[in-house]
């Protein structure tokens, strides 16, 4: 099996835009991405999942702490104000999610073109994009490929 593959529960090859949480890195990554947009759409870019974050760890939610997922996702959702992490862990948690990836990065604005990365601050989700990058450490990291600003 390649890189680009990964194993369903049922041990067959499955693309890597399914995910399902399990013991999948993958899954739980795409996780954090996909409630962080849906956090930011449902809450009109006033909240994200750094909020529930913040919120988790303030209320002593941390690796010493054994909170169950459901205490950890109520005190995340209650700081967003949306259901998000419930809803999102409720779908993905035992089934093999489909997620478009390609049309993800396009309604982001996020374009591969050869090794450059271009942003279109035009697509429908330019500002939680951009929301997202002032938000991450990684920032600074980020280079200026065609003169627009993540």
């Amino acid at each position: 099996m390649g890189p680009t593959q990964r194993l369903t529960k049922a041990g067959r090859p499955r693309a890597r835009s399914y995910s399902y949480l399990g013991a999948d890195v993958l899954g739980w990554a795409l996780f954090c991405l996909l409630a962080d947009i849906e956090i930011r759409e449902r809450t009109e870019n006033r909240r994200g999942l750094q909020d529930a974050l913040r919120a988790i760890a303030a209320a002593g939610g941390n690796v010493e702490a054994h909170w169950t997922v459901e205490r950890t996702f109520e005190v995340g959702d209650r700081a967003t104000g949306v259901p998000v992490l419930h809803e999102l862990y409720d779908r993905m948690k035992a089934t093999p999610v489909q997620v478009d990836l390609p049309a993800l990065w396009s309604r982001l604005g996020v374009e591969a073109r050869g090794q450059r990365i271009f942003f279109d601050n035009a697509a429908p989700l330019a500002a939680i994009r951009r929301a997202i990058a002032e938000g991450s450490p990684l920032r600074d990291g980020l280079r200026d490929y065609d003169g627009v600003k993540p």
